[in-house]
């Protein structure tokens, strides 16, 4: 029988859940080729990523940082005050418990979710897995795919493992390398426009 395409998605009526769960590792105060600080370039392109979300209309936001741990700085809102105020207070410490990260955000889209509206996570790491291995992170993603959360991955410069984080990602074109950090507005607002009608949107009927 043939197979055709419906329930195709219209992007100005799907709303998000989405969580931006932001590696603070104390190699994030590297330099980019601009000059500022990783951590500063992550922050402006957080902002970036906020403007294309449609928040009055009833889009939310989070915002988790990890390093030695994983912190919720802001619950999801559609407060863009608040949601700059947390990207505000993105501090550095050592380690990369990108699982950690993960846990958090994924505990906070399943906190109160909301029927019919798409739970993501985009993910920020500029390091690998330390100090556990990389294995407990893709654990944690499954996890959360399991629930039906979708994850975009950024992989931040050269010291990262790529194939873990591809693996992280729901699927291979989810994971997107910047190679400085001056790249990651520009990342952050091509997955902000996909969130809306991901490949998975539109499913065969028989």
């Amino acid at each position: 029988m043939p197979i055709a395409l419906h329930e195709k998605c219209i992007a100005e009526q799907r709303l998000v859940d989405v969580v931006l769960v932001l590696d603070a590792s104390s190699s994030m105060e590297q330099l980019t080729s601009a000059g500022r600080q990783k951590i500063e370039a992550a922050r402006a392109a957080g902002t970036v990523f906020l403007d294309q979300l449609r928040l009055a209309a009833g889009d939310r936001a989070g915002i988790v940082k990890f390093n030695a741990d994983a912190e919720l700085l802001q619950p999801l809102t559609a407060d863009r005050v608040a949601l700059e105020t947390a990207l505000d207070r993105l501090a550095v410490r050592q380690q990369t418990r990108i699982d950690r990260g993960l846990y958090t955000a994924a505990t906070e889209l399943t906190r109160a979710p909301r029927n019919g509206v798409a739970s993501v996570i985009v993910l920020l790491s500029d390091g690998r897995a330390n100090p556990v291995g990389p294995e407990v992170a893709e654990h944690r993603a499954s996890e959360a795919k399991a629930k039906g959360i979708s994850i975009y991955v950024i992989g931040l410069g050269d010291d990262i493992d790529a194939g873990s984080l591809e693996r992280i990602a729901n699927r291979p074109e989810y994971f997107y390398r910047a190679p400085d950090g001056e790249d990651l507005a520009t990342i952050y607002r091509t997955i902000a426009a996909e969130i809306p009608c991901p490949a998975s949107a539109f499913w065969p009927r028989r």
